[in-house]
């Protein structure tokens, strides 16, 4: 049936026992929990990993299903160095 019309957005997500806070909710917080680190997954001569801040988490939810999935969107860093 795909994927609902309609989504929802948070300020916020807890998984794998971490906390994350969107850049925008976080910027008067004392702590900041917008970062996002993802492990590449080719590691060779190139390995990279990939470094962002949290602009926004969105539920979408699939139409005759209980499956829920949660995207992150995120503000990603260039980290390839120039010569």
């Amino acid at each position: 049936m795909g994927p609902s019309t309609s989504v929802k957005c948070y300020n916020g997500y807890y998984v794998n026992g971490f906390k994350f806070h969107t850049q925008s909710y976080g910027r008067f917080k004392k702590t900041m929990n917008s970062g996002v680190c993802v492990k590449g997954s080719c590691y060779d001569d190139n390995k990279r990993d990939y470094y962002g801040m949290l602009k926004e988490v969105v539920r979408l939810k699939y139409l005759g299903s209980k499956c829920k999935l949660f995207m992150f969107k995120c503000n990603w860093y260039d980290t390839k160095l120039r010569d």
